[in-house]
């Protein structure tokens, strides 16, 4: 039996395994850098007069990472009741880097999130206070 033999076989097969490792890191290492951390969303609402007049709430799922695909809730109350708005984080392909943003997908009216199982956020005095 060729001991040389079994030692570059198995020498070549311990490269792809590295390699297929590192190549495979590198795409989880680039998809985490791209997220919305929720100090950015807050700021975002704060500084747009036209999101921050009604909100009174926000709520993120407890393991919101900020990622494409996920969502938000925003909830204000007005004099009919309760409104839930129900916000998605896109990915937009911009010339160099896909980024991300946060779009309105659907609208609750007479709806309020349960703020034990999300973790929520009331504006008070234009500071967001934990719940």
């Amino acid at each position: 039996m060729n001991y040389r033999r079994i030692l570059y076989i198995a020498f070549i097969v311990f490269i792809a395994v590295f390699l297929f490792r590192n190549l495979e890191n590198n795409n989880i290492v680039d998809k985490q850098i791209q997220s919305i951390p929720r100090a950015s969303v807050m700021d975002s609402i704060l500084d747009d007069s036209e999101l921050n007049q009604d909100t009174q709430t926000i709520y993120f799922p407890l393991h919101y990472k900020g990622t494409a695909g996920e969502v938000f809730y925003i909830s204000t109350e007005n004099d009919g009741g309760p409104i839930t708005y129900k916000y998605r984080i896109e990915e937009i392909e911009a010339e160099a880097v896909n980024e991300l943003e946060f779009k309105l997908e659907q609208t609750w009216e007479g709806i309020k999130m349960p703020a034990d199982k999300f973790d929520a956020y009331r504006l008070e005095d234009g500071q967001w206070v934990e719940i």
